[in-house]
């Protein structure tokens, strides 16, 4: 091959048209929007997935009462489920020093005389001679 050959090809291959891209402008476009369409859609889907986690057990704890899961015996059934009632609690004061106060002492009474000291036996006026 000579050089004239050379610039021949060349200039053959300068005014070919290049082979057709893969990607055209308005593809590029249609791609990114049915991107952005699927992100929206999975948020969406989170959004509304959390929400429900969410609101289930609130709602279900509403409707179903929150401190009263008992199921009522049905009418002349012996009860099944013995309930445990907490006795009531003392009232305590509020505030300031607690008093107590001691059980009141019982009466003062005589007690009733012994066989051996009575006023007029011998024993006792013995003691008092004795001193």
């Amino acid at each position: 091959m000579n050089e004239d050959e050379l610039q021949v090809a060349f200039a053959r291959l300068r005014d070919e048209h290049a082979p057709p891209l893969r990607l055209t402008p308005d593809a590029v476009l249609s791609a990114g929007q049915q991107a952005r369409r699927r992100r929206r859609a999975m948020t969406a889907g989170i959004v509304v997935a959390t929400a429900a986690a969410v609101a289930t057990p609130v709602l279900l704890s509403i409707s179903l009462g929150a401190g009263d899961r008992s199921t009522p015996a049905p009418p002349g059934a012996p009860p099944t489920v013995v309930d445990t009632v907490r006795p009531p609690q003392p009232k305590m004061p509020t505030g300031g020093p607690i008093h107590t106060q001691a059980p009141p002492a019982p009466p003062m009474t005589q007690a009733p005389p012994s066989p051996d000291s009575t006023a007029g036996s011998p024993r006792s006026s013995e003691g008092s001679q004795r001193r």
